[in-house]
């Protein structure tokens, strides 16, 4: 198709497939790999100007609740996205493991992670929560004060 729309030619199936229904069509030749039997599984395999060719820009969003590919940046905003649908991440991305290589641990959290992730990270310096989380972050709930007979300021009732 490429080649027809730099030429300005048509780029109408029908032109060279004649007498053969679109389902003959797409089960076999080029477009049996994305549109065969197995289209679920392979769908994603082929490059998106190929499937930009028939189907629209937003056509992914349909089913997959989100622009794809993800657009550029989407890597450092995707929380927002990825908690209230990740079972439908997790249709792509198809490991719980996933996320871990980035995250550097489980994701979202575990239950009673919040209690025990004073023993897990560092304060104001721990890599891993960085990647997410802004150091002002820790402050939110940690709040910086001082307690009597003691200048230096704590955090969470721990020296800082």
């Amino acid at each position: 198709m490429l080649c027809h729309e730099q030429a300005g030619a048509p780029i109408e199936c029908d032109l060279c497939h004649e007498g053969r229904l679109e389902s003959e069509r797409l089960a076999q030749g080029p477009w049996q790999v994305t549109h065969g039997p197995q289209w679920r599984q392979t769908h994603g395999a082929g490059t998106l100007q190929a499937c930009m060719t028939c189907h629209p820009d937003d056509y992914c969003v349909d089913c997959h609740g989100m622009e794809l590919p993800h657009p550029v940046g989407f890597g450092l905003s995707h929380g927002d996205a990825a908690l209230p649908q990740r079972d439908a991440c997790l249709g792509c991305h198809d490991s719980e493991g996933f996320c871990a290589a980035c995250h550097g641990m489980d994701m979202p959290h575990p239950d009673g992670f919040l209690a025990e992730h004073p023993e897990l990270t560092e304060p104001d310096s721990d890599a891993s929560c960085l990647r997410c989380h802004r150091a002002a972050d820790c402050e939110a709930c940690h709040v910086l004060h001082t307690h009597p007979g003691n200048t230096e300021g704590t955090i969470g009732g721990e020296e800082s």
